[in-house]
């Protein structure tokens, strides 16, 4: 019986990757293929416009299915073991704070990486040599039915949970299941968070994705906790969303400091002093 339940796990968290492929598969020919004017050869996009009733059924089913067969998982003990299991109450939720703060600092700090990355890799010619010149931007072409502001709004925000407990806890559990190593776990991640960016228009997203995924994996590996990442993803998601859709308003001068300037030094404090605990820090000051 536990035999039976055990494939039928592994037989949902393989479905579960399948978006994920499907997300890769669109973004490598988006990429890849020539372009011009309105033309665009998106596959899954375009089937799934975001902020569309169809599109925001299939992302929140999407989540709610990873999740659900994540948890799953852990229940069948695919996890591993973790000291900050077994940790008290206050630091799991000193732990969980750090990740969430740093997953969402990082992904900020992505999107400055891509900038400056993107223009060095036109200038030595790396985006050309793979998809050729391009004419035009081009544009979805897809089903608007039924599009609203609303749903295109929160699309992102779902998408970005689903993405880390799909990236980053079912390919983590699904390769230690199979016996695979931490490197290969990284490895892994990385190409897939970076791939199914590829429709920003540069192989520059796979480095400015890197700082990331490197935190991801070895957060998810000291802690066994994906729901940091997961917040701290659909946070950042749900800021880049507002600062687009408020423009110059007041509420974007409040927001602007504090995703600009508090979170990251939050974030930075909060990592200065999980690594002078981890050092022993807290342990020498009391024998003195």
């Amino acid at each position: 019986m536990a035999s039976d339940r055990s494939r039928s796990v592994l037989a949902a968290a393989v479905v579960v990757l399948l978006p994920t492929l499907a997300l890769a598969v669109d973004n490598v020919v988006y990429y890849v293929s020539p372009r011009a004017g309105n033309e665009t050869p998106w596959l899954i996009s375009n089937a799934l416009v975001s902020g569309t009733p169809v599109a925001i059924v299939a992302h929140v089913l999407w989540f709610l299915v990873a999740a659900a067969v994540y948890l799953a998982m852990r229940r069948e003990g695919w996890g591993f073991e973790s000291k900050a299991n077994e940790a008290p109450a206050h630091r799991r939720a000193y732990l969980w704070l750090v990740g969430a703060l740093a997953a969402f600092t990082l992904l900020a700090a992505y999107s400055i990486l891509e900038r400056d990355l993107a223009p060095l890799f036109q200038r030595l010619g790396i985006d050309a040599l793979i998809n050729g010149e391009q004419t035009g931007e081009g544009s979805s072409v897809g089903n608007y039915a039924g599009y609203n502001p609303t749903l295109a709004f929160l699309s992102p925000i779902i998408v970005g949970g689903a993405e880390e407990i799909v990236n980053v806890g079912i390919i983590a559990l699904l390769s230690r299941r199979c016996g695979r190593g931490w490197g290969f776990i990284l490895a892994v991640s990385a190409l897939v968070r970076g791939v199914i960016h590829l429709h920003h228009g540069s192989v520059a997203i796979l480095l400015a994705f890197l700082p990331l995924s490197v935190f991801a994996v070895a957060f998810f590996r000291t802690t066994a906790m994906v729901s940091p990442l997961v917040v701290g993803h659909m946070l950042w998601n749900f800021a880049a969303q507002a600062n687009g859709a408020i423009g110059q308003s007041l509420a974007r001068e409040i927001a602007y400091p504090l995703v600009t300037y508090l979170l990251p030094l939050a974030t930075v404090g909060l990592l200065v002093v999980a690594i002078l605990r981890a050092c022993g820090w807290q342990t020498s000051c009391r024998r003195k």
